[in-house]
C-alpha cells in the first residue's frame, strides 16, 4: 500500500485537523477563567456616620474586597446598592482603583448618603444579633470590557 495515494493524504489531514481541533478546545477551554475572571468577593465590614444632618447623613461603608482568581485583578471602581434588614439603605461608586493579588483581599471606604427615614426604619429593625445585609452591584475590571456583578448577603456584627 502506497502512503502518497490520494484517500491515505485525505485521512492524514482529516486526522491532523481533529487533532487539532480537539487541541485548540481543549486550549481555549482552560484559558476562560482568565478571560473571564470570577467576580471579587465583596463584604461590608464596617458603618461608620461621617455627617449628620436633619435631612440627610453621611455615612462611610467598609467594604472588603477578596479575589478569588489565581491572578490579579485590577478594579477600576465599584457600583453597589446596600439593603439593611430588607430595606434599601444607600447606594455609592467607589473610583479608587484597587489591585488584588491572587487570593488576596482589600478593604475601602466608600461615602454614601441616606435619609433620615431609612436610618428610622432600619434603627427600628436592629436586634443584638447585628444587621442583615446584602450587597447588590458590579466591578469594572482593568482590561475587560464589561462590568462584572456581584450580589453578597451576610450579617455586620456588632
Amino acid at each position: 500500500m502506497r502512503t502518497d495515494s490520494p484517500r491515505n493524504w485525505t485521512q492524514l489531514v482529516s486526522r491532523t485537523l481533529i487533532a487539532l481541533s480537539v487541541l485548540v478546545l481543549s486550549a481555549c477551554a482552560s484559558m476562560i477563567d482568565r478571560i473571564v475572571p470570577e467576580p471579587p468577593d465583596v463584604s461590608l465590614v464596617g458603618i461608620e456616620l461621617v455627617e449628620a444632618s436633619l435631612l440627610r447623613q453621611s455615612f462611610n461603608l467598609t467594604l472588603n474586597l477578596s479575589n478569588p482568581n489565581d491572578q490579579t485583578i485590577n478594579i477600576q471602581n465599584t457600583e453597589f446598592s446596600a439593603i439593611i434588614n430588607g430595606e434599601e439603605f444607600a447606594s455609592g461608586v467607589s473610583t479608587q482603583p484597587i489591585s488584588l493579588p491572587p487570593f488576596g483581599d482589600s478593604t475601602v471606604a466608600v461615602r454614601v448618603n441616606s435619609g433620615l427615614l431609612k436610618i428610622l426604619e432600619n434603627l427600628s429593625r436592629l436586634s443584638s444579633d447585628g444587621l442583615n445585609y446584602t450587597l447588590e452591584g458590579s466591578v469594572k475590571i482593568e482590561g475587560f470590557p464589561v462590568r462584572i456583578p456581584f450580589e453578597r448577603t451576610g450579617t455586620l456584627l456588632r
